[in-house]
């Protein structure tokens, strides 16, 4: 596992940045996104969520945890690597908006949170 400081924290949020992929995977390389886990802890000792029977932090074979499972569950999100982009075509288009452009490269994920910001 990974640790990192809280950025910002209160009594209602904590924001930790994430871990490179490549650091959670023991430095192996893939395309494929995966499940991750995150727990908190205050004295970098016992973290929450955590099995209270051996005080492991749940895993990302562990049940998700979700607005009706609150407990016996670990805190889970998708973690892929950063896309690559190797080119963009067409080179320019219209200034009047609505241009298709078609970017290549490796690393996309087809999920309905992708977005092209330009």
């Amino acid at each position: 596992p990974a640790a990192a400081s809280a950025a910002t924290c209160n009594a209602s949020y904590v924001v930790c940045a994430a871990p490179d992929g490549r650091s959670l995977r023991s430095n192996v390389v893939s395309l494929d996104p995966f499940t991750a886990t995150v727990s908190v802890s205050t004295n970098a000792q016992q973290f929450h969520p955590a099995d209270p029977r051996t005080g492991r932090a749940y895993g990302p074979t562990d049940p998700s945890c979700s607005s009706s499972v609150t407990s016996g569950c670990s805190m889970q999100y998708t973690l892929y690597e950063a896309p690559v982009i190797s080119s963009v075509y067409p080179s320019a288009v219209s200034g009047d908006g609505g241009g298709r452009v078609t970017l290549a490269g490796t690393g996309f994920l087809f999920t309905a949170d992708l977005r092209c910001v330009f």
